[in-house]
């Protein structure tokens, strides 16, 4: 049995994408799930600046271990003109800073990228920002598109 992380990279506690990801969840029935939320995880703007003089927030930390206790991701990927949205990228320049080697944090980890959009591009840029983004992380993820 795989244990699932699922979230919104949104933080809007009524985004579309958090919907989904609910749905989502649902699916897995022989899997264990859990989904997070990333506005219980709120963070400072990335500074190298607040970094150096307050240390890597605790936040960044708790969602950190999080990731380490999940084989599997499933993230819905919110559009925000025609990108991710500032607290995902956000949240993934923190993570990036918990750990000198931050390509381990994703070692031996499955993601699936998942998203909905009203726009005509149906979050089509966004997916794909993302996966740029990922791939920092140097794995190997399931990109997807669901209109919903």
């Amino acid at each position: 049995m795989k244990n699932v992380l699922l979230f919104a990279a949104s933080n809007n506690p009524e985004s579309i994408n958090g919907k989904l990801i609910n749905y989502t969840a649902g699916l897995f029935k022989r899997h264990k799930t859990n989904v997070l939320r990333l506005h219980d995880y709120p963070l400072p703007v990335y500074s190298p600046v607040i970094e150096a003089e307050q240390g890597i927030p605790k936040n960044a930390m708790l969602f950190k271990n999080q990731i380490l206790r999940h084989d599997v991701f499933v993230i819905s990927v919110a559009e925000h003109n025609r990108s991710v949205t500032a607290a995902f990228k956000n949240t993934l320049d923190w993570l990036s800073r918990t750990d000198k080697d931050y390509s381990n944090l994703l070692s031996g980890k499955t993601i699936l990228l998942i998203s909905t959009s009203p726009s005509p591009g149906g979050a089509r840029t966004a997916l794909a920002n993302a996966e740029t983004m990922l791939r920092a992380f140097e794995r190997p993820f399931l990109p997807a598109v669901f209109l919903w």
